[in-house]
């Protein structure tokens, strides 16, 4: 099951990209501690160009024929889902690997389960930074017949229908580096400048009798409600990229690695749990 969603954003693509990339460092330490979380394993520079790489081992895709970054995650959510979920459930069921290709603005991931068979369980994510105002009815080149089976979500993140929380209050930002639009008017990212946009194609696989709608649609749901969490909170914390360059993101990246093995092996504080808890909850 297939949808795409587009957001645009109050930056141009440089900036984003930078940010999108700054903000995921913090993300992933927030999550992590107390055994669980995320375990950043490669963070490496990859050239397959002339395709010599083939096939992933781990996830089974090819790899992209270009030259850019190669990561690999391991994402722990045991203890994170309520215990009436995890009775039933190993550890090993609730961990997954993620492999991510960067090249440009552009950034291909896969997902797969640590037991369960990639035919039965798979993601798939096409993410993309573009310089429009998420004007473009096709960025993936979709064939004619794929183009109308895939829906698009827009997502506007001024858009108050859709519940923000604390750290993600865009209206009320103020920023010292950026000119921000007012989110309150509907059309702001037709007329704002600079502007980027978010293309993200999620395409996910859940081939288990019984479950692959319910499954799918709930993934699908929360992922979209993702999107206006991830460039919400990226415009809450953008004074706090004002300025990197790619080279000091690669550099937060690769410390933020060593930090994340130190702090899944860290038992969380109270107020840690606590403040984790509270924002499942939300």
């Amino acid at each position: 099951m297939k949808e795409e969603y587009i957001c645009p954003m109050p930056f141009d693509v440089d900036t984003a990209n930078i940010g999108l990339r700054w903000w995921a460092c913090q993300a992933l330490q927030n999550f992590t501690g107390d055994g669980e979380g995320v375990q950043w394993d490669v963070n490496e520079e990859f050239d397959n160009r002339d395709g010599h790489m083939g096939i992933s081992t781990i996830t089974g895709v090819e790899i992209p024929h270009e030259k850019g970054m190669y990561t690999r995650k391991i994402y722990r959510i045991y203890n994170h889902l309520p215990r009436a979920v995890t009775f039933f459930l190993s550890k090993d069921l609730l961990t997954f690997t993620e492999e991510s290709w960067l090249f440009g603005y552009e950034r291909f991931s896969v997902w797969v389960n640590n037991v369960l068979d990639k035919k039965k369980f798979s993601i798939f994510i096409r993410f993309a930074v573009a310089p429009d105002n998420g004007c473009n009815p096709n960025y993936y080149h979709l064939d004619e017949k794929e183009r109308k089976a895939v829906p698009t979500r827009f997502v506007n993140i001024g858009d108050r229908q859709v519940k923000a929380k604390s750290d993600e209050m865009i209206w009320t930002t103020k920023s010292e580096h950026f000119q921000l639009p007012d989110f309150d008017k509907p059309d702001w990212y037709q007329t704002c400048q600079p502007v980027s946009s978010l293309y993200r194609l999620f395409d996910i696989n859940v081939n288990y009798f019984g479950l692959k709608t319910l499954v799918e649609r709930m993934v699908l749901s929360a992922q979209y409600k993702g999107t206006f969490q991830l460039i919400r909170q990226l415009v809450t914390h953008c004074d706090g990229f004002y300025g990197w360059t790619m080279e000091q993101v690669v550099e937060r990246e690769t410390e933020t690695q060593g930090k994340l093995l130190e702090k899944i092996h860290t038992p969380f504080s109270d107020e840690e749990r606590d403040h984790f808890m509270n924002v499942l909850q939300e």
